[in-house]
């Protein structure tokens, strides 16, 4: 059998030809995006990567919700608890918008707004300008308007949501 001959010239393009030729598809590997339609295969550190991601948009988007739904926009703090206020003699107490509000002692009067009064849920009565704030009702402050209660003595509120004295 005769073995087949190539010269040192053939040699030496058929190497060089076959160098380019898998460097082309090493690059073409190297430059697709892991997870992309180029590369369906992922590594453990790019799913890890995507995890810490989305840990992070996560609790970024818990973040922003928890302070939207904190409306202390004032003295008040907003929440779901109620807080003890005491209002001084002739001070104004104003409400936020979903504030709800207890007087406990004293006396006060209602600040309504042009769009309304404060809704007296205990009898299912909107309270105006002037009327008597009557103590242990459940009052509701249904936008952030202005709307409130102007205290006539010294006067404790229990309020839920955001207020502030004026």
């Amino acid at each position: 059998m005769r073995g087949i001959r190539i010269s040192k010239k053939g040699a030496f393009i058929t190497i060089i030809a076959l160098t380019i030729f898998s460097l082309t598809y090493i690059g073409m590997a190297l430059g697709t995006e892991p997870g992309s339609a180029e590369d369906p295969i992922v590594t453990q550190s790019y799913v890890e990567m995507r995890n810490q991601q989305l840990r992070f948009y996560i609790d970024e988007s818990i973040k922003k919700i928890q302070d939207s739904l904190s409306l202390g926009s004032g003295a008040g703090q907003g929440g779901g608890t109620y807080e003890i206020v005491n209002v001084p003699a002739g001070k104004n107490l104003i409400a936020g918008a979903s504030t709800e509000l207890i007087l406990r002692a004293g006396q006060a009067i209602v600040i309504d707004s042009p769009l309304g009064g404060i809704s007296n849920v205990t009898v299912g009565k909107d309270l105006k300008k002037g009327e008597a704030v009557p103590q242990n009702h459940l009052l509701i402050v249904p936008r952030n308007d202005g709307r409130g209660a102007n205290a006539r003595t010294d006067s404790i509120f229990m309020v839920k949501g955001s207020y502030s004295i004026q």
